[in-house]
């Protein structure tokens, strides 16, 4: 699961607001509340680089790194893998669940 990647909700055990500690918050720690809150914000946020990635690669907002290589194959080639890295993280962003699993389907990509 990802357990390493939310070690920092003893932070929501303790919010703080204006020196005030609200019990509420270590109960929606406890009853697991937290942890699935951040999963779902690990996956809206994997998808939303798919999209950038995609936008980025061929929208109309190109990004400089591949949009200055000269030669014309190897710009297109980065941008399909571009593309296809971005369609993985939209379709598969709930099957991935840390951050080695992403770097691990980014490697996957680029072969």
């Amino acid at each position: 699961m990802v357990q390493e990647d939310l070690s920092h909700l003893h932070i929501w055990r303790r919010e703080l607001v204006d020196g005030q500690t609200y019990p509420h918050a270590a109960a929606q720690v406890e009853s697991g509340y937290g942890e699935q809150f951040l999963k779902h914000v690990w996956q809206d946020t994997l998808g939303y680089a798919g999209t950038e990635l995609i936008r980025r690669a061929i929208g109309f907002s190109h990004v400089a790194d591949l949009a200055s290589i000269a030669e014309p194959q190897a710009r297109h080639a980065c941008q399909r893998h571009a593309v296809e890295l971005g369609k993985t993280l939209i379709l598969t962003a709930s099957d991935i669940p840390d951050v080695a699993a992403l770097l691990a389907r980014v490697r996957q990509s680029g072969t």
